[in-house]
């Protein structure tokens, strides 16, 4: 509970409670995108060619919301950081690189959310899984959802029609 007696007090309780909903957001988001990736990449196929890294489902990242100004700011993706390219040699792919070597980290993801056609390599095709257009998706329909659970526990009833 909070107690208001100012412009100065009010304005702070209100940015503490849409900090704590953007919090609440980008974490759940974040775990919506985790759920996409594990069902919808690495339990959809078992790879023949490579070992599994995992490196994909630990990059997911949110950030702490950041207040700049009058806005909040909160990051959901990927650390491509976490995303480590590993030449193999030998027979099968290399992990997170190309034939030649060369890191494949930005390319990888969107590899995996869009899929590839390859005139040269059918055997590689692959369907794209939409994996960040699918939780765009899940956030346009719990934002609301999410926003009102955080409100109430403040004691607030966020009615919106």
């Amino acid at each position: 509970m909070f107690t208001i007696t100012d412009w100065s007090s009010l304005k702070w309780t209100v940015e503490r409670i849409l900090k704590d909903c953007l919090e609440e957001i980008a974490f759940e988001t974040a775990k919506e995108l985790q759920r996409r990736v594990q069902t919808d990449w690495y339990e959809a196929h078992s790879p023949q060619f490579y070992d599994r890294t995992y490196q994909l489902l630990n990059s997911i990242i949110n950030s702490k919301v950041e207040q700049k100004g009058n806005k909040f700011e909160v990051t959901i993706g990927f650390d491509h950081s976490i995303i480590t390219p590993n030449f193999l040699g030998g027979n099968g792919f290399n992990e997170h690189m190309g034939f030649d070597g060369i890191p494949f980290i930005e390319g990888l993801i969107e590899t995996i959310e869009e899929g590839n056609s390859s005139p040269y390599s059918p055997n590689y095709a692959r369907q794209g899984i939409n994996m960040v257009e699918k939780t765009a998706y899940w956030l346009a329909t719990n934002l609301l959802k999410i926003s009102k659970e955080i409100f109430r526990k403040y004691g607030i009833n966020l009615i919106i029609t």
